[in-house]
């Protein structure tokens, strides 16, 4: 379920910063697709309830490259593929797999990336439980004008504080 959470989040943070239609559905599309290179990493890797170590994070991080050789094969998912490919990217340069840094990264992957971090942080997972919601909330703002940008950080939990998470989880847009 974690990706098509991510994609409704993204909806939903799309839909705050008035997205068009098109923008919208590919943010949906990319979001179900974001994690689809994680098909070539092994599941000793994907599913180790240990700190991986730095060979196994190196894995971990081809999966975005893995995932535009996939879409690639399929030329209706051109627009997609940068949400694949660039969804790991930081603000500050320190994401992969480019490096990319400010606004070379597209606001669709921006928003992306909120998205992604927030039901990571929210979900329970191989090497941990899910986080309390004021515990993501501080580990998001931390990493807002760094990681994420600032702006959608703070509208994303004024959505979340409005609606609630389990209302954002259930709503499908």
């Amino acid at each position: 379920g974690h990706s098509d959470r991510v994609a409704s989040y993204a909806v939903h943070l799309g839909i705050k910063v008035e997205l068009t239609d098109d923008e919208l559905e590919r943010l949906y599309i990319g979001g179900v697709l974001h994690d689809i290179g994680k098909i070539g990493v092994p599941d000793h890797i994907l599913n180790k309830p240990d700190k991986l170590t730095d060979d196994e994070f190196d894995v971990i991080k081809r999966h975005p490259v893995i995932g535009r050789e996939i879409l690639n094969q399929v030329y209706s998912f051109k627009d997609i593929i940068p949400l694949v490919y660039y969804h790991h990217e930081r603000l500050d340069g320190t994401g992969y797999p480019e490096g990319l840094r400010g606004e070379e990264i597209s606001p669709l992957v921006r928003i992306l990336s909120v998205a992604d971090i927030f039901e990571a942080l929210t979900s329970d997972r191989a090497y941990r439980q899910a986080l309390p919601l004021d515990k993501v909330e501080k580990i998001m703002f931390s990493m807002a004008g760094t990681h994420l940008d600032s702006d959608l950080v703070e509208m994303w939990f004024k959505l979340v504080r409005k609606k609630g998470i389990d209302a954002l989880r259930r709503e499908k847009k």
